[in-house]
C-alpha cells in the first residue's frame, strides 16, 4: 500500500512500515460501505490533479486490486482511492458528508461517491496515516 498526503501543493509519501495497514484498510472499507449516493457532477482527472495542488487530500494506492462495496454502487474493484480533506468535497463535524474518488491503475472514475456521515471516520483515517509527519 502506498499512501500520499497532499498539503500546500506538496505530495508527502508516507512511510507505511510502522502503520496499522489492516486498520487502515478496515477504515477505508467502512468509509466506502457507508456511501449512499454518487456525486452528480463530472470530476475530471485534471480536477483531481488540481485538488492535489490546492487542497489537503489523502491518496491510497494498493499493490493489488481490492474489492469494495456499498448500496450506492454495488461491488467495485479498485486500485486506488482519493479522499479530499479540505475544500468543496468535504464537510465538517456539523455537516459530516465526505466525497470519495475510486480509481483504477490509470485514472479516477468521474462519478465520486458520497458518504453522508463519514467525516469522523475520515479524520480518524487521516490521523492514522499522518501521525509520523
Amino acid at each position: 500500500m502506498k499512501i500520499i498526503f497532499y498539503q500546500n501543493g506538496e505530495a508527502i509519501n508516507i512511510n507505511t512500515s510502522n502503520l496499522d495497514l489492516a486498520g487502515i484498510y478496515k477504515k477505508i472499507k467502512r468509509l466506502s460501505e457507508n456511501t449512499t449516493d454518487k456525486l452528480r457532477i463530472y470530476v475530471s482527472e485534471e480536477r483531481i490533479e488540481q485538488l492535489k495542488q490546492t487542497e489537503t487530500a489523502l491518496e491510497i494506492i494498493f499493490e493489488k486490486e481490492i474489492e469494495i462495496s456499498s448500496p450506492a454502487f454495488g461491488t467495485e474493484k479498485i486500485k486506488r482511492i482519493f479522499f479530499p480533506l479540505s475544500g468543496d468535497f468535504i464537510g465538517n463535524g456539523e455537516s459530516p458528508v465526505i466525497t470519495i474518488f475510486l480509481g483504477t491503475v490509470n485514472y479516477y472514475y468521474p462519478d465520486a461517491l458520497r458518504n453522508p456521515t463519514g467525516y469522523k471516520d475520515l479524520m480518524l483515517l487521516k490521523n492514522m496515516v499522518t501521525k509520523q509527519i
